[in-house]
């Protein structure tokens, strides 16, 4: 009797440590919802030498702004002297950029589809 406790709780214990230990399949459940939005594209400056790379400056109505970093930027768009509106689509990867300054973090995106208004 004694032994059958022991199996059981032994087994009990592993089956709560792996699946406490289970990875999620999507860690980034929830957000990949696509997002339709306009901002202006631009090149910061190559990351190598601390720039931030292409990227899209959405303004709000507070006059602040949200930088997103696109991870499939079309080679079309891709001058280092852009500096034009777009109109696109996104779903967010959960990944984030950031130079010398880990503070400065920037979301990273997947555009779906971009172009020029």
């Amino acid at each position: 009797m004694k032994k059958l406790i022991v199996v059981s709780t032994f087994l009990l214990l592993s089956l709560v440590l792996i699946h406490a230990c289970n990875k999620k399949q999507n860690p980034n459940k929830g957000t990949n919802d696509i997002i339709e939005a306009s901002g202006q594209l631009k090149y910061g400056g190559p990351i190598a030498a601390d720039g931030i790379d292409y990227y899209i400056e959405l303004s709000s109505s507070q006059d602040t702004f949200l930088l997103l970093s696109p991870e499939n930027l079309p080679d079309s768009l891709k001058h280092t002297d852009i500096d034009i509106p777009v109109k696109f689509s996104f779903y967010y990867t959960g990944k984030k950029q950031f130079g010398l300054n880990p503070n400065f973090m920037i979301p990273t995106i997947h555009l779906t589809h971009i172009q020029k208004r």
